[in-house]
């Protein structure tokens, strides 16, 4: 997750963080960039819209209409 945390933070580093239903959430001013869920066996962000110029990269982590899932030890972003 906190590998995760840095590509966002570099990403956009306009975004702020906050705690929303029990999961970080990163905001540029009212709206939501994306959350950060961790489970057992991944870590997930979402709301992960369609980015045309990444979708190539990002359709194989697809786990769901807006969800990408990033499975440890496995994924190109893995927990440090």
């Amino acid at each position: 997750m906190k590998a995760i945390r840095r590509i966002v933070l570099t990403a956009a580093p306009a975004a702020m963080e906050d705690i929303k239903y029990g999961m970080p959430v990163f905001c540029i001013g009212p709206d939501y960039l994306c959350c950060l869920g961790g489970w057992k066996t991944h870590v997930a962000t979402y709301p992960v819209g369609r980015y045309y110029n990444l979708e190539g990269e990002i359709a194989p982590l697809r786990a769901g209409k807006d969800r990408v899932k990033f499975v440890y030890g496995r994924d190109a972003a893995r927990s440090d």
